[in-house]
C-alpha cells in the first residue's frame, strides 16, 4: 500500500530532522577535563616572571576514594606553571597537567600583595581574554606567601575554593567584614571609572607540621593549618596603595552602603558597651556652601542589645539616651575614618564619582572632591533585647 503525498512530506521532514539531530564535533567529555576551583597569581619583582597556581579537583576523592591504597587522597591538587607572560605561564601547564584545563569552573582568583602592588592589570586583561573564564568570582589579595596559601587545605570543606566563597558570605551576612561588589568584573568596572575598591586580604595561618588533608581533618585546634580571610586591600588604577584592618573594613563597608550586621564596642559611661547593629537605610546628599561641595551621609540603623553585658536600658529614657550616645559616637567613629583615609588621598567614598554624576561641568573635580567637606549623621533604633530583665550581678552569695 503506497504512501499519501502528506506520509510522504512527513517522512522527508523527519529525515531532515534526523540528519541535523547529529551529536556535537567538538564536545570534550568530563574525564578529560581538569576542573580548575581556585587560581592563584603571582609576579616577582625583580625578575618579573609571573607565575599562576590552577588548583584542580580531585575527581577520584569521595566516599569511593576512602579505602583506596595508600589511604585518603587529596580532595585537590596544586599545580604550578611560571612565564614572562601569563600567557607563557598558562601554556607552560600542558607540560604536567594531563587533562585540558577548564576555567569556567574556577570559583575565586587570588594575587599576591607583591603582585598587586606591581599593577594588576596584566593579570585582569589575562582574565578578560579566557573564553572558557568567568569574571563574576571574587578576587582576593594574598598576604605572605601564595605559594602557602595554594597549598593549604581547609578544615570542614574539603575544597579550599568553597571555604574561601562560603566565609565571605558569611562574613558579610555577621561581620560586614567583606563586601558584595569584590567579582573581578565590579573591580575593573570601578577601576575603570577611577574609583578605588578594597577587596579582601587572606592568609595561610601557622601550621603544625606538613599536614595532608587527612591531617587537617583530624587536627582539633582548627585555627591552625587554615586559611584566614582579614582586612582589605585598596586598590587605585589597578594596584594596590594601602590596606585596612578589620575594624575599619567595617566602617568602610557601612560608609558604602552594605547591609550586613556588625558587632561594634562603643565607650559609654566611663567603660564599653557591645552592640549588635545592622544597616537599614543609607543617603547621601550633594550640597553647596561658598562654592564649595557638601556631601551629607544619612545613615540609619536598627540594634540588638543581645551582645551587652554591661549595660541594660531599664526605662524608656534611658534607651533614649543610649540611642542618642550611639547617635553622637558612631557618627564621629564614621568621620574620624573618613578623615584619616582622605588624608592619604584614598576618596574610598568615591566622592568624585558623586561630584561627576552630580555636577559634571566643575573645572577640576579632583580638586572639589579633595575639598569637600564631609558630614555624617547617624540615626538608631533599638530592635532586638535579650530574655534579661536584669543582668546577674553575683549578689547572691553562699547559702
Amino acid at each position: 500500500m503506497g504512501m499519501s503525498r502528506r506520509q510522504r512530506a512527513a517522512a522527508a521532514v523527519l529525515a531532515l530532522c534526523a540528519a541535523l539531530l547529529t551529536s556535537c564535533w567538538d564536545k570534550v567529555e568530563i574525564n578529560e577535563l581538569s576542573l580548575v576551583s581556585l587560581a592563584g597569581l603571582d609576579r616577582d619583582p625583580e625578575s618579573g616572571i609571573y607565575t599562576v597556581y590552577l588548583q584542580v579537583i580531585n575527581p577520584a576523592t569521595g566516599a569511593s576514594a576512602q579505602g583506596a591504597p595508600g589511604g585518603e587522597q587529596a580532595p585537590v591538587y596544586t599545580y604550578t606553571a611560571s612565564g614572562k607572560s601569563p600567557g607563557e605561564a598558562q601554556a607552560s601547564f600542558y607540560n604536567v597537567l594531563p587533562r585540558r584545563m577548564f576555567l569556567h569552573h574556577a570559583k575565586a582568583v587570588l594575587i599576591s600583595e607583591r603582585a598587586a602592588r606591581q599593577g594588576m592589570r596584566d593579570f585582569l586583561n589575562f582574565s578578560e581574554l579566557q573564553p572558557d573564564a568567568r569574571t563574576s568570582i571574587p578576587l582576593l589579595v594574598v598576604d605572605g606567601s601564595i605559594a602557602e596559601v595554594m597549598r593549604t587545605f581547609t578544615p570542614l570543606e574539603r575544597n579550599p575554593a568553597d571555604s574561601i566563597v562560603s566565609r565571605l558570605d558569611l562574613m558579610y551576612d555577621f561581620t560586614l567584614k567583606a563586601g558584595r561588589r569584590i567579582e573581578l568584573r565590579d573591580v575593573i568596572e570601578r577601576v575603570e571609572r577611577e574609583e578605588m575598591v578594597v577587596i579582601p586580604i587572606v592568609a595561610a595561618t601557622s601550621k603544625t607540621g606538613h599536614l595532608n588533608s587527612f591531617d587537617v581533618n583530624a587536627e582539633i585546634d582548627a585555627n591552625r593549618n587554615q586559611l584566614r580571610v582579614s582586612g582589605g586591600a585598596v586598590i587605585r588604577d589597578y594596584r594596590m596603595v594601602g590596606r585596612l584592618n578589620e575594624g575599619d573594613l567595617v566602617l568602610y563597608h557601612v560608609l558604602t552602603g552594605e547591609k550586613g550586621r556588625f558587632v561594634r564596642r562603643f565607650p559609654f559611661r566611663g567603660e564599653h558597651i557591645t552592640v549588635i547593629m545592622k544597616t537599614k537605610r543609607m543617603e547621601r546628599r550633594l550640597d553647596w556652601q561658598d562654592g564649595k561641595p557638601v556631601v551629607r551621609i544619612r545613615l540609619q540603623f536598627e540594634f540588638s542589645t543581645i551582645a551587652m553585658k554591661e549595660y541594660f536600658p531599664q526605662t524608656l529614657d534611658e534607651l533614649k539616651k543610649l540611642e542618642q550616645h550611639l547617635n553622637q559616637v558612631f557618627a564621629e567613629e564614621l568621620k574620624t575614618f573618613v578623615d584619616k583615609t582622605r588624608r592619604k588621598g584614598w576618596d574610598l567614598l568615591r566622592i568624585r564619582s558623586l561630584l561627576h554624576r552630580k555636577a559634571p561641568n566643575l573645572p577640576d573635580p579632583d580638586q572639589a572632591a579633595s575639598e569637600a567637606e564631609i558630614k555624617i549623621e547617624v540615626e538608631t533604633r533599638l530592635r532586638g533585647m535579650g530574655n534579661l530583665g536584669g543582668l546577674y550581678d553575683g549578689a547572691g552569695g553562699e547559702p
